[in-house]
């Protein structure tokens, strides 16, 4: 029974990242369309709108990968791991001794 809980969590887990890898680039790309329609029907280019277009879609692109990873339950614990983890440092005569 515990065997088909994890595998429920680890499917549900899977199935947010792909809502997110695929849903939330589809969203950034509506700033972009929409520019493109604007000036498709006044053929008029404002640097602004370009600018802003582009930054919302990039800006997006990067979170999609990084809410990806968060939702991923193994990555999660993968990143907290990691900021977490203290450096040991040794020195030259504690690993000499050691392996003596």
């Amino acid at each position: 029974m515990k065997l088909n809980i994890k595998k429920f969590n680890d499917n549900k887990s899977l199935l947010k990242a792909i809502t997110i890898q695929s849903i939330f680039p589809f969203c950034c790309h509506i700033p972009s369309v929409s520019y493109l329609l604007y000036f498709y029907i006044t053929r008029k280019n404002p640097f602004e709108i370009v600018v802003l277009a582009n930054f919302l879609y990039y800006t997006g692109q990067g979170l999609c990968i990084f809410l990806s990873m968060i939702v991923i339950e193994e990555f999660k614990n993968m990143i907290l791991r990691d900021i977490k983890r203290k450096t040991i440092v040794y020195s030259f005569s504690e690993t000499t001794n050691q392996i003596l």
